[in-house]
């Protein structure tokens, strides 16, 4: 299992029963900058991992083997010239090729053709008239990868 330390830029890997966790990755690109949270958000896909960064709203794809990384993690090449990744606070794999990042505003549909070196945004769902205090993550219920449900958490309700 991974998690992600939003403060200390980290990835941690443990064991399924949690006990036993290491630091697999602290890296200057899952950073936080400016007082805020920095490394936010993680999928699993194949040989790698897809890691959100609040303060930068960057994707930063992180090659692992055998619960080792290689120290080469590198940006996802996103256009995003209205910035709506900023923020970025979950991510959820839909599957190899797509996830949805959830920030405090929006959840973002990103499609990759060429195993996360780039990837386009493909639909955004504002999430300010749920709740415009925002959004924080999501996870995803389907099997039926044509109609999927996504759950999004908002910090300020109490209940679902």
């Amino acid at each position: 299992m991974y998690f992600t330390s939003s403060y200390t830029g980290q990835v941690i890997v443990c064991d399924r029963d949690l006990d036993a966790c290491t630091v697999l990755l602290t890296s200057t690109l899952l950073s936080p900058l400016n007082g805020n949270s920095g490394a936010n958000g993680i999928v699993v896909i194949d040989d790698f991992l897809i890691v959100g960064n609040f303060a930068t709203g960057n994707l930063i794809k992180v090659p692992v083997k055998d619960g080792a990384t290689n120290g080469s993690e590198s940006l996802v090449a996103i256009t995003d010239t209205l910035n709506l990744i900023d923020d970025v606070d979950g991510l959820v794999e839909v599957n190899d090729r797509v996830i949805i990042a959830i920030t405090s505003a929006n959840a973002i549909l990103l499609e990759s053709s060429d195993k996360w070196v780039s990837a386009e945004i493909k639909k955004t769902v504002s999430l300010a008239s749920i709740d415009p205090t925002g959004a924080s993550t999501a996870g995803i219920k389907s099997d039926d990868e044509e109609e999927i449900e996504i759950y999004v958490t908002f910090p300020s309700w109490a209940s679902l």
